[in-house]
């Protein structure tokens, strides 16, 4: 889980980077900040979790309260805040009222005792109910989407942990799904794999998402699991992630069942290691995102492969999938210390067949620490 001194951090860098004057009031509603700023995540295969919502509310004196009713309470007791309100919705003997109105009662109450008249607040404006800001009658005097969006890109050891958790997890995963491998087994059999030997390493119910295609299918790129039965012969793409309270890593690799990739198959797995190589090569502190693109492309060019090269050469990755910096033509994204990026080259033959390969790796004040070694 996050760490208190980590949460605590992350609140004042949040305030720090916010223009002048500052608001007397945040108030963060994303699910994905409310773990980013005070370590409470709520595990989705809970039923206390269905159609539920929380608030944290941040004062200008410093300190940090959570709005979530009381079926979220054994998750809020993990959280680093100050002081937890706790609204009972349902307490197994009355018939509850509507959920989303007793959480938003609770936020304007909890908010107007601490927000002064006259004073400025803000809030996350994609994700403010809509009854808080009428009740104020203004909107928030700052949006803080694009504020904590600029300040998620460099993790920090509590976050990197998280990370390097996920990129374990998959590595099990991986293996399990290689050596488990069978010609007559569904694409789904092969889901199932992956998903408990991750589940099993982690030691609880974790989601897992990705692309789990063979055949035909590989030349598109991606895909969710079907029945489809893998053949000898087939490709087999494996592209997945296991979120980790929140945070998740993304590694991608293909196989070929039963037998070593054939004559072109082997030039175009060649083509995206040389491509790797390429793009780690311009990992580097102060570097513009598309110039790590630009290296990718390019090293696919030389093989005259470039128009077979249709995706993001790679993205960061995190708390959402993916972020930036984005490895895009166009990317405005550099590279920072602190930030966790993902290079995924691939090359797919339209109606054939596809491959793709992707690793990990932490940006450095030195260059680059790689975190997958599948």
């Amino acid at each position: 889980m996050l760490s208190a001194p980590g949460c605590q951090q992350r609140r004042q860098a949040l305030w720090a980077a916010l223009p002048e004057p500052r608001p007397n009031l945040l108030i963060i509603t994303d699910p994905l900040h409310l773990n980013y700023l005070a370590n409470f995540w709520v595990c989705p295969f809970s039923f206390r979790s269905q159609n539920a919502a929380a608030a944290l509310l941040l004062s200008a004196a410093g300190r940090c309260r959570l709005v979530a009713d009381n079926l979220l309470e054994p998750f809020a007791a993990h959280a680093d805040v100050d002081e937890t309100i706790t609204p009972v919705w349902y307490d197994g003997i009355h018939s509850p009222e509507e959920r989303h109105g007793v959480f938003v009662e609770a936020i304007i109450s909890a908010a107007r005792s601490i927000l002064r008249s006259g004073k400025a607040w803000a809030a996350e404006a994609g994700h403010l109910p809509a009854d808080v800001a009428r009740h104020f009658g203004a909107p928030p005097a700052t949006d803080l989407g694009p504020v904590r969006s600029r300040l998620r890109g460099t993790k920090r050891e509590d976050e990197l942990e998280l990370l390097r958790r996920s990129a374990q997890a998959s590595a099990a995963g991986l293996h399990a799904a290689r050596k488990g491998l069978r010609p007559g087994m569904s694409e789904l059999d092969l889901f199932h794999l992956v998903q408990q030997a991750v589940q099993e390493f982690l030691g609880e119910p974790t989601p897992i998402y990705g692309d789990f295609v063979s055949g035909p299918r590989t030349a598109a790129g991606g895909g969710g699991p079907t029945r489809r039965f893998i053949e000898a012969g087939d490709l087999v793409l494996v592209d997945f992630s296991p979120v980790v309270r929140g945070y998740r890593a993304d590694v991608c690799t293909t196989w070929r069942l039963g037998d070593d990739f054939n004559s072109e198959q082997q030039r175009l797995y060649r083509a995206c290691q040389e491509a790797m190589a390429a793009g780690i090569g311009a990992l580097a502190p102060g570097q513009r995102a598309r110039a790590v693109h630009q290296a990718m492309a390019q090293a696919f060019g030389k093989l005259g492969l470039a128009d077979f090269f249709p995706h993001h050469a790679g993205h960061g990755i995190g708390l959402s999938h993916p972020e930036a910096p984005f490895f895009t033509p166009a990317s405005d994204d550099d590279l920072a210390p602190g930030m966790v990026v993902t290079l995924e080259p691939g090359l797919y033959l339209p109606g054939r067949f596809g491959l793709r390969f992707e690793h990990n790796f932490l940006i450095t004040a030195d260059g680059y620490v790689r975190l997958t070694h599948h």
